[in-house]
């Protein structure tokens, strides 16, 4: 049977880190206000329906409301973003809330989001704000650092092995050795195994097991089969969603699938 699980971006509070990089107050939903439309009937700004409003993830009440209207439309879990550079974590206080609020009866996963932040993910230059370094010690240091959220009862797993999901497995030339490492750790702390699983947002057909994982994400949309309709200056595109969703559907199976 086939289980829906939603990724979930924690950006829509208010942390220090942003406050220094944008400036104070900054949080997803300023760029939802500031999105304009490049053509005919494009539906920008989205304004938020007044029953939910532009919360904030850092108000438990809102957690509480969020995930019962999930469980109550059939979603099985959540699959949270996790960003943790070095130790350094970002964006975990709502992910904090859910692991001790026993109201929240959603079933959740995380995904390491295990990328450098630049200034380009604003549309700006590439200067580093933080940067990811890979090293053993950082493997052993991200394990031990989701294990109590590994140990929750409502953690999703697999034949009961935490699933774990790594957004950019390629950008870490040491993946394999990450893998390994968590295999051993998940072992030594009574899991039967680690399920990994990654994301194909930016590499694809590249078969996970090669590098020690379980599975693989597809990551919609697919850029090699979108269809490009219009350019407008260096940072907007425009594509045919049709076209491109006819295209995604009509995608071949990955070769490393039998």
């Amino acid at each position: 049977m086939v289980k829906l699980i939603a990724f979930y971006l924690p950006q829509f509070h208010e942390i220090p880190e942003n406050n220094l990089w944008w400036g104070k107050g900054f949080t997803e939903w300023d760029n939802v206000r500031n999105a304009k439309p490049f053509f005919f009937n494009h539906d920008q700004p989205r304004i938020p329906d007044n029953n939910i409003g532009y919360y904030d993830l850092m108000n438990s009440n809102f957690l509480e409301f969020q995930h019962g209207m999930a469980l109550r439309y059939g979603l099985h879990g959540f699959c949270y973003y996790y960003y943790n550079f070095d130790g350094h974590t970002l964006l975990e206080g709502p992910l904090k809330i859910i692991l001790n609020n026993r109201n929240i009866k959603n079933n959740y996963c995380i995904c390491w989001a295990n990328e450098s932040w630049t200034r380009a993910w604003y549309g700006q230059n590439k200067e580093v704000l933080i940067e990811q370094r890979y090293s053993e010690k950082n493997a052993i240091d991200i394990f031990y650092s989701l294990k109590k959220y590994f140990s929750d009862t409502r953690y999703i797993k697999i034949n009961g092995m935490p699933l774990f999901v790594i957004y950019n497995p390629c950008d870490n030339h040491s993946i394999s050795v990450y893998s390994d490492i968590w295999k051993y750790l998940a072992r030594k702390n009574k899991f039967p195994g680690i399920f990994l699983v990654s994301v194909e947002s930016l590499i694809y057909n590249v078969d996970p097991a090669s590098y020690g994982f379980d599975a693989s994400i597809e990551f919609a949309p697919d850029w090699t089969v979108a269809c490009l309709e219009d350019k407008i200056e260096e940072t907007f595109r425009i594509y045919d969603y049709k076209r491109t969703a006819i295209n995604m559907m009509m995608k071949s199976d990955p070769n490393y699938i039998p």
